[in-house]
């Protein structure tokens, strides 16, 4: 019996081998050229603010991006079908110019959200300025801050430059006042200097040269394989003519897309260049630009300015026009043809150095790759400020008096109408400031100090010049609230027609009036006020009065808005003997009317402080009041009164504030009495008589004041009439029944 014996089969299983040499070769061969197609980002903010051949070079070492530079370049330099090509023929120009260039233009801007500069497509909503520090009436500029289009500072004031050189003329066709500002291209340190770009450079095209060096050693020298195969013979050249063709290929787009914008730098002429400049006209020129208020993006009006030390403003153009016969620089149709061999080069040169590179060592992509990282790098920290905020960082105007903080922001002052401001109570008051004060002096008897005033040379009097000329210049770019407009504009209406009423228009002796200012330091480091003269207006028909009232109304308002004082305003409207009190105050009470608050009285001490207060306490509670009515106190004495503070008192009445935009009213009223008393002053006979022709003149007057919305009752339109009629000693009938 035979035994049977079965043999199973021997089944072997071998793992697969990895060829780690050869797959490292594959991975970084064609994962280094691969990345050299990303970078959109990064890559249009370096073209953005490329300034130069240098920068052009340097994007085009090493690169990232290279489709976008070639897409930016087409979009910026190529003809309508190249557009086409890349679905972009249907891009306005606005959006171009926002995307990839570093100009601005009526279309579009750039501005400040409260974090950053952003750019945007939309109507230039920023004003650039040139702010002359020292400026007063009578200098070569007609206003303290001026664009910067005006022929007159261009021709004495400004040079331009170009690439280091001055250019002659001014480049009127490029519409400076209507484009947006440069925001980024003028914040500090933004635009690196050139001798830093240039290393940069250097520094980009030693590493691709190191790069291209180690590579050729590794192939004739040390003979490294390629996935233990011999390296082709062509590999290393293609990779090295891909390299520098690329190179070449991106920095002719970069330069396409640099040079379609034209750059200035604008910047004060020395007196080298320009004899008529007086010594006190040096380092006198300052750059701001006035933000409006954007509603649309809830973003308020903001001061943006240069650094103290930067007094240069650089600026961008998108130029568009046709190149005339014989000049020198590139227009639209000359760079169609660079932007085609730009774009050929560079994709040709991707190819190429894609090809050469899987057919080297791995260590190629490796160094390569190495070499875009770096110079990706060197470009970020070339471009390390151009998101930095301008410094000083922006300035936030407050809604409404936008004009008036830009006016004090800039002199480091306020300046308003006279008045007091403290606590008034029965049994004491406590006002700070001087407490005497005459015209065209200045009197302190706490302190002693006296200062004789010169109108013409006085810097004080400059300062609060200034002020108002600021106001009026930015009042006109960024519209005031209406309620200061309209109050403005009715009070200076009601004078016009009281004027007309009472001199007529062909008076040989017109009406001077002189409205004083208080000029104060708003940095805290003085406290000191200066009461200063100021000329509103010489005639009827002079063009400025309009505008100064309105900016004494509102930068009055501006400085008041920052006190508080719990109960509203008291505005003295007369002084008398205290034998003559009771007659003075039946007098006014009866223009007054039962309806009116009644009328009350102080006395002062030597000192100026308020006592014996006879207010009733019902209308008149203890608090923080502002008095108002400077012309009427006996703290001004124009006439150079002796101040008797044992005989003589004080009459009072309330200007109440219901809310918060009604106290522009009260200080026009105060100083339209400012404006009653120079009246009753140079043209009492021509005053008197219009108020005895009938016994309803100051009514007729009065009414004047109720028909421009200054006045709500009237009662309280007389008593911003009669009672500088009396300080003159005007017969003042009794009023009609």
């Amino acid at each position: 019996m035979g035994t049977t014996s079965s043999l199973s089969p021997l089944v072997t299983s071998a793992s697969p081998v990895v060829d780690t040499q050869y797959f490292a070769n594959n991975a970084f061969s064609n994962f280094a050229p691969l990345l050299t197609l990303f970078g959109d980002e990064i890559t249009k903010q370096f073209l953005s603010t490329s300034m130069g051949w240098a920068d052009s070079i340097l994007l085009g070492v090493a690169p990232i991006g290279i489709m976008t530079v070639v897409v930016c370049a087409i979009r910026i330099g190529g003809n309508q079908f190249m557009k086409s090509f890349i679905g972009r023929a249907r891009d306005s120009p606005d959006d171009e110019e926002k995307e990839i260039l570093s100009s601005t233009s009526q279309n579009v801007r750039e501005i400040w959200d409260g974090n950053r500069v952003i750019r945007q497509t939309g109507p230039a909503e920023t004003r650039e300025l040139v702010y002359d520090t020292k400026w007063q009436r009578g200098r070569m500029n007609e206003a303290a801050a001026v664009p910067l289009a005006p022929p007159l500072m261009a021709e004495r004031m400004l040079d331009v430059l170009q690439n280091g050189k001055r250019v002659p003329g001014w480049p009127v066709y490029h519409d400076m006042d209507k484009k947006a500002p440069n925001i980024t291209l003028n914040i500090e340190n933004a635009i690196p200097k050139p001798w830093e770009v240039n290393l940069f450079m250097v520094s980009g095209i030693l590493i691709q040269a190191t790069v291209m060096v180690i590579n050729a050693l590794a192939v004739y020298y040390w003979k490294w394989p390629r996935a233990k195969s011999i390296v082709a013979s062509y590999g290393y050249p293609i990779w090295a003519v891909g390299t520098l063709i690329i190179a070449i290929g991106v920095s002719i787009c970069s330069r396409v897309v640099e040079s379609s914008t034209t750059e200035f730098v604008i910047t004060p002429r020395t007196k080298d260049q320009n004899p008529m400049i007086r010594e006190e006209d040096f380092d006198c020129l300052r750059i701001i630009r006035l933000q409006r208020k954007i509603s649309e993006l809830n973003l308020p009006a903001y001061l943006i300015k240069n650094a103290e030390n930067n007094n240069q403003i650089r600026v961008s153009f998108r130029d568009w026009r046709p190149k005339s016969p014989g000049e020198k620089r590139p227009d639209k149709a000359s760079r169609v043809m660079p932007t085609i061999v730009g774009s050929i080069l560079t994709l040709a040169g991707f190819v190429c150095q894609n090809v050469g590179t899987r057919e080297l060592h791995w260590s190629a992509g490796i160094l390569q790759l190495g070499a875009t990282f770096l110079l990706a790098i060197l470009r970020a920290l070339l471009r390390r400020h151009v998101g930095d905020p301008p410094n000083p960082i922006p300035l936030a105007l407050e809604n409404c008096l936008e004009a008036a903080h830009l006016a004090s922001h800039l002199e480091s002052a306020y300046c308003y109408m006279p008045s007091e401001y403290g606590k008034i109570g029965f049994d004491i008051t406590n006002f700070d400031g001087p407490r005497t004060f005459r015209d065209f002096n200045i009197v302190n008897p706490a302190i002693g100090q006296r200062r004789e005033i010169l109108v013409a040379t006085d810097p004080q009097v400059h300062k609060i010049n200034r002020m108002l000329n600021l106001h009026s210049t930015f009042s006109a770019f960024e519209p005031l609230h209406k309620d200061f407009a309209d109050t403005a504009s009715n009070l200076y209406s009601a004078i016009n027609e009281i004027l007309e009423r009472i001199i007529g228009t062909d008076d040989k002796q017109p009406l001077a009036w002189s409205q004083h200012l208080v000029l104060k330091n708003s940095t805290g480091t003085s406290s000191v006020e200066n009461i200063l003269p100021l000329d509103i207006f010489k005639h009827i028909s002079s063009p400025s009065p309009r505008a100064m009232i309105r900016a004494i109304i509102t930068l009055t308002y501006y400085y008041r808005h920052s006190q508080t004082y719990k109960y509203g305003s008291l505005r003295i409207i007369g002084q008398c003997k205290v034998d003559d009190l009771e007659a003075r105050k039946l007098q006014l009470q009866e223009w007054a009317g039962t309806q009116h608050r009644q009328i009350g009285s102080w006395m002062r001490d030597p000192t100026g402080q308020i006592r014996e207060i006879n207010l009733r306490r019902q209308a008149y509670e203890d608090g923080i009041w502002n008095v108002l009515g400077y012309r009427y106190s006996m703290l001004f004495q124009e006439r150079y009164k002796t101040i008797d503070t044992n005989s003589e008192c004080e009459l009072v009445t309330l200007s109440g504030v219901q809310n918060e935009y009604e106290e522009e009213y009260v200080i026009a009223i105060d100083l339209f009495a400012s404006f009653m008393m120079d009246l009753a002053i140079q043209k009492r006979a021509e005053l008197a008589k219009f108020v005895h022709s009938n016994g309803g003149a100051c009514d007729e007057l009065a009414r004047i004041l109720m028909k421009h919305n200054l006045c709500n009752s009237l009662a309280e339109a007389r008593l911003a009439i009669v009672p500088a009629l009396i300080a003159e000693g005007i017969e003042v009938p009794k009023p009609p029944a």
